[in-house]
């Protein structure tokens, strides 16, 4: 279609702008006829230059496409051992906590049934600490009974009924016939009247022998049970002299710190008990202590035998 040309005022004629059949402007109508030429090399070169861009462009993303499946790939080659790895762990980790758990329950069951073994040792203990004083209650009645079996044999007529020979001197305890018990000089009244004195204690063998016999006859190893002997240092404080007037020298057989003189009117008077247990009975000869004289107490008689 040809484009309408138009006058000017000075007389030319120039071709008017239009539109083509398909809506765009030609290039002629933008660029015009005098500088066509140059324009169309121009765009010609723009669309070459376009063209080997777009080829650069798709062989670069052809290129990253690969490279990163190649990475893709190496990753996956070198993960996959632990991926494998990972798989056993957690298929084996029930396996590991049920063994766990059973280990402990298995602990647990040995350390009840240590308790349980344990505490049926203690009463096991307890039971043989019961027997060994059972046992050693009876080997001492036996002796005794050996003691008393033998001094009844030898002091047949040689000693009063109700007394007990040893060498050649009879012994009295108060409690053989349920006597009360006296003060001191109460008590030596009594074995006077008896045709005797309160005992004189002279050396470790008649020691041995009334603490042996106190055994028997003093029921417990306590003081209340404790026996008049015949010393004492009413005269003089600290001289302690027996009923025969012999001064005791070195035949005493004090317990630990004692004499210790205690009370408001001071002790006097010699007592002999029996202690079995406790701080003071580490050697069972030394029991002697020191009382008040009016305290009312079992004695122990002496005379020589017929």
């Amino acid at each position: 279609m040809a484009s309408p040309q138009r006058r000017t005022e000075n007389g030319k004629t120039q071709r008017q702008t239009t539109t083509s059949n398909d809506g765009f402007f030609s290039l002629h109508q933008i660029f015009g006829e005098d500088t066509f030429p140059h324009q169309r090399l121009v765009l010609l070169g723009l669309g070459v230059l376009n063209v080997v861009l777009l080829i650069i462009a798709v062989v670069i993303g052809v290129n990253c496409a690969n490279a990163g499946e190649n990475s893709l790939d190496a990753h996956a080659s070198s993960a996959f051992p632990l991926f494998k790895e990972l798989q056993y762990l957690r298929s084996n980790h029930s396996d590991v906590v049920q063994a766990e758990e059973e280990a402990q329950k298995a602990l647990q069951s040995e350390m009840d049934d240590h308790a349980k073994v344990k505490e049926q040792i203690e009463l096991q203990r307890g039971a043989n600490d019961k027997y060994q004083v059972i046992i050693e209650a009876l080997q001492v009645e036996r002796e005794q009974l050996r003691v008393n079996k033998s001094a009844i044999g030898l002091s047949c007529g040689k000693c009063q009924s109700g007394w007990i020979l040893m060498n050649m001197s009879c012994y009295f305890f108060s409690t053989t016939d349920n006597s009360i018990k006296k003060s001191w000089q109460a008590s030596r009244d009594d074995c006077i009247n008896r045709g005797s004195d309160l005992v004189v204690i002279e050396d470790i063998g008649e020691q041995s022998f009334v603490v042996d016999n106190l055994q028997s006859v003093s029921g417990n190893d306590h003081y209340d049970r404790a026996f008049w002997i015949g010393l004492t240092d009413m005269v003089e404080e600290g001289k302690w002299v027996y009923v025969n007037n012999v001064t005791a020298t070195r035949s005493m057989f004090w317990m630990d710190r004692e004499p210790n003189n205690l009370g408001p009117t001071g002790e006097n008077c010699v007592a002999v008990t029996y202690i079995s247990g406790g701080p003071r009975s580490s050697n069972p000869t030394n029991s002697w202590f020191d009382s008040q004289c009016q305290r009312e107490r079992n004695w122990i008689c002496e005379t020589k035998s017929t």
